[in-house]
């Protein structure tokens, strides 16, 4: 079933002259659902090209299991695929069908667009205080001041240049904001990208709007890191605050169990911190981080503040011994 997918998807492509990523996990995920596959092509309304090429394709990858055309791997064309439990003799209904639910789901983005444009993210800052970050950890107006601070703390442990580090406070202070918005609120998948977008239309500089999209790599495995000094910094910043609330709540890692996904995000602090060799003490950022935590919210200690800082000091060890041995270095030179 799959080659007969992908036979026809290239057969498609061959006629009109577009590009296509095949997301391979999506594809075994639809050839699950149906058992007489076919791969037909739709359009949409090229207005809709107006949307940054994220929304598009997260709306039409994510939420409508379609695969987006490319003229170029910048440029979409106003086209999907979709593959059909049908024959191919009965096609243009199923089509129609797929356009109009396509056609509702991109007017709705366009609309949030829109209007999520009236609210420049300066003015959103506020509006976190009424989203909690965790269970007894406070707003994400509370996680955002503690990143503020914990970011100027590692820039100056950098010694970061006093222009870029005020690029850097201005991304801590907006990096949130993107979630009040109806768009990100519709589409989770694109928080940080609408924060860029949004930051860049609300006038803010682009080394500011480009960390605010940079700290959230990486999103999941094979992921590209932040190449922006800023981007690492806050990202770090964002990582370790979430670490240290799990931790501090007793929400660690068992097994196979990691709701909170603090095992991807210790692995993309610490891959960010090799990669670029940033010359920083983690046990001085956890530390920082927890007297924080003590003086923006009001909770109750699980364990102790030493036992807490030890845990995650011998967690971020095991992510950083993992990582050593993907990259085919011996157990013995590792431990020592």
């Amino acid at each position: 079933r799959e080659n007969i997918v992908k036979t026809d998807i290239k057969q498609i492509i061959k006629e009109i002259g577009g590009e296509i990523i095949i997301n391979e996990k999506q594809l075994k995920e639809i050839i699950y659902l149906v058992e007489y596959p076919n791969a037909i092509l739709g359009k949409y309304d090229k207005k809709y090209s107006e949307l940054p090429k994220d929304v598009l394709t997260v709306v039409m990858e994510k939420h409508q299991k379609y695969f987006p055309v490319f003229k170029n791997k910048d440029e979409l064309l106003p086209l999907f695929i979709v593959i059909i439990n049908n024959s191919k003799r009965h096609t243009s209904k199923i089509r129609e069908g797929n356009e109009n639910v396509l056609r509702a789901r991109l007017e709705d983005a366009k609309f949030f667009y829109q209007e999520d444009q009236k609210i420049p993210l300066e003015k959103r800052v506020d509006k976190l205080k009424n989203v909690i970050f965790q269970e007894n950890l406070g707003s994400l107006f509370d996680k955002t001041k503690r990143l503020e601070v914990l970011c100027n703390y590692i820039s100056d442990g950098l010694q970061v240049e006093q222009k870029v580090k005020k690029d850097l406070l201005r991304s801590a202070h907006l990096c949130k904001a993107d979630l009040v918005t109806e768009m990100v609120k519709e589409f989770p998948e694109l928080q940080g990208i609408m924060g860029k977008e949004y930051a860049v239309l609300s006038g803010e500089k682009k080394e500011v709007a480009e960390a605010i999209f940079e700290h959230y790599l990486p999103r999941f495995s094979g992921d590209r890191l932040p190449v922006t000094k800023n981007g690492m910094i806050l990202g770090i910043a964002d990582k370790v605050d979430s670490i240290i609330g799990c931790f501090m709540m007793g929400l660690t890692p068992t097994g196979s169990q990691d709701p909170y996904g603090l095992r991807r995000q210790s692995r993309g602090k610490i891959a960010i911190i090799l990669k670029n060799n940033l010359k920083i003490s983690l046990k001085d950022i956890i530390q920082k981080s927890l007297s924080l935590y003590k003086e923006s919210v009001s909770v109750e200690l699980k364990i102790d503040e030493n036992e807490i800082v030890s845990q995650i000091l011998s967690f971020l060890k095991q992510r950083v011994k993992n990582i050593f041995l993907e990259d085919g270095i011996r157990y013995d030179i590792i431990d020592a």
